[in-house]
């Protein structure tokens, strides 16, 4: 069996290597590869995890089983994709910057190969504006939203009135304007982004305030042609951090807990932030209910939107991979979603179990066994 692992140019000499490493240590076998968990970690291993890639331990389970591994640049127009059994999304980080491009490519290699996740799951996960969509079909909680629309605005003139019309009404509704010693902070980020592109905090309380947000608009609005999304600054993952919830094969795998460094609103490692495992029983089991409850309505959504029932037949699974990345109120002990990471996530592999990741190697098989039956 062959399985192609999609990147980038960016990190294909990084996820090879990776590969490299999985291969020498199971040809020679040698113990498990370590896990920054783990009790005790050696100078020599946390030198090795320093220059070894999240997947390498997905990469370890399909080498462990005799599988193939090719990590391939999704923009490498000399690949032949019908050679592949099936391939999974993994580094394409820069998808982002040619979304159109990335698009039309999801679509030419699913009439070559199988992707593990339904292209039209992620085709519609490219956009952030899902976020509307879920909340429209009561999947899910968000935080305040505003969706702000590329097409209503042409001109600079265009966006100051929008501002006035809607992003001053919308953070009005947010902030208690009888509360003057709060600060008025906002985030505008692309509909479509990764890590934290073009993502910025202004606050509503400085005299340039509205100067700054409309020549941000313009950026991203018309000389990027993006959407955009407004919320107010999310004070829990400042003061806790933000949660990720992964799903392998249907089931919750593990939680990490993502905190910005001090002065940052942004929990991506990029910017300084910081990552731990949280055990599952730490998190609150009403919590894990509403969690559970929007996976599944989410997973159900799929099925009935794009007629996905005779799919494949893992239980009528069609989310082979999930993370789910929000906050908490601990007062209210509710979970807000921030992003529904079905395309490209980081599944923080280092932080779940062998076994996990063996099942979720084997429903992977099994899933690309039943399409190929399907096919045929």
């Amino acid at each position: 069996m062959l399985v192609g692992f999609i990147s980038c140019k960016r990190w294909i000499e990084r996820m090879t290597s990776s590969l490299d490493n999985v291969k020498d240590y199971v040809k020679n076998k040698k113990k498990n590869i370590p896990r920054l968990d783990d009790d005790v970690l050696n100078e020599q291993n946390k030198e090795f995890l320093r220059n070894f890639e999240d997947d390498g331990y997905l990469m370890e389970s399909c080498v462990k089983n005799d599988i193939e591994v090719h990590i391939v640049d999704w923009l490498d127009d000399t690949v032949d994709w019908t050679i592949y059994d099936f391939i999974i999304i993994r580094s394409c980080w820069n998808y982002h910057e040619n979304p159109k491009k990335f698009i039309q490519w999801l679509d030419m290699v699913d009439k070559k190969t199988n992707l593990v996740t339904n292209v039209e799951i992620l085709k519609w996960n490219v956009e952030k504006f899902y976020l509307k969509d879920l909340v429209e079909n009561s999947l899910i909680n968000i935080p305040p939203t505003l969706f702000f629309d590329k097409s209503v605005v042409n001109t600079k003139e265009q966006i100051q009135l929008e501002i006035n019309n809607s992003v001053i009404p919308f953070l009005n509704s947010h902030y208690n304007q009888n509360e003057s010693n709060i600060e008025k902070e906002v985030v505008i980020k692309p509909s479509i982004s990764a890590s934290s592109y073009l993502t910025q905090l202004f606050n509503q309380k400085n005299e340039d305030f509205n100067s700054n947000v409309i020549d941000f608009l313009e950026t991203i609005l018309i000389k990027k042609d993006r959407n955009v999304l407004i919320q107010p600054k999310i004070n829990e993952i400042v003061s806790i951090g933000e949660y990720s919830f992964i799903y392998l094969s249907g089931n919750l795998s593990h939680v990490v807990l993502k905190t910005p460094k001090s002065g940052d609103f942004r929990s991506q490692s990029d910017f300084g932030g910081l990552k731990k495992k949280i055990p599952i029983n730490e998190i609150s089991s009403n919590v894990l209910l509403q969690i559970q409850n929007s996976f599944n309505k989410i997973n159900n959504y799929f099925i009935q939107q794009f007629d996905l029932s005779t799919e494949n037949s893992n239980n009528d699974i069609v989310l082979p991979y999930a993370r789910i990345d929000g906050f908490i109120n601990v007062e209210e002990e509710s979970f807000h979603l921030i992003e529904l990471e079905l395309l490209e996530p980081e599944l923080f592999f280092k932080y779940s179990s062998q076994e996990n990741i063996d099942n979720f190697l084997q429903y992977l098989i099994q899933n690309n066994n039943s399409n190929n039956n399907n096919n045929n």
